[in-house]
């Protein structure tokens, strides 16, 4: 059985050979992008479902100046039209959550040792199909 000493020393050997800290710096700056996007389909949707008399939950609990700048800003966005925020959300969601998803397959492969060259058509399929599940 191995010691502790040689465990922390092989996942530290593994951690600098395989580059973890680079891949995890990507996949978390890919991540960063998608969350952007579902922020404005999320307007989107809240445009077309709150009326514009909306009147926020808990509201004599909230302070004033909150209050009033989350009932501005669902004035604001019911006034714009959230069809199209809402189409260009879900488009630019499913391209930054593709990218990620591909950037992730390509680091398990990386981490694990099966640096396979997939086809670009092949692997963008692949991606934007578990972007779909994903978001479902």
């Amino acid at each position: 059985m191995k010691s502790l000493y040689n465990l922390i020393r092989e996942a530290v050997i593994l951690y600098i050979d395989k580059g973890i800290a680079g891949l995890s710096a990507q996949l978390s700056y890919y991540m960063l992008f998608t969350f952007f996007p579902i922020l404005l389909f999320a307007n989107g949707v809240l445009g077309k479902l709150l009326p514009k008399d909306f009147n926020l939950p808990l509201s004599s609990v909230i302070p004033s100046p909150i209050r009033d700048f989350a009932k501005g800003y669902i004035n604001e966005i019911g006034d714009f039209n959230s069809a199209k925020l809402m189409f260009l959300g879900v488009i630019l969601t499913l391209y930054s959550l593709t990218r990620y998803i591909s950037y992730y397959r390509r680091s398990l492969g990386r981490i694990y040792g099966k640096n396979r060259r997939m086809n670009f058509i092949y692997d963008s399929v692949i991606s934007f199909l578990f972007s779909i599940g994903m978001l479902l």
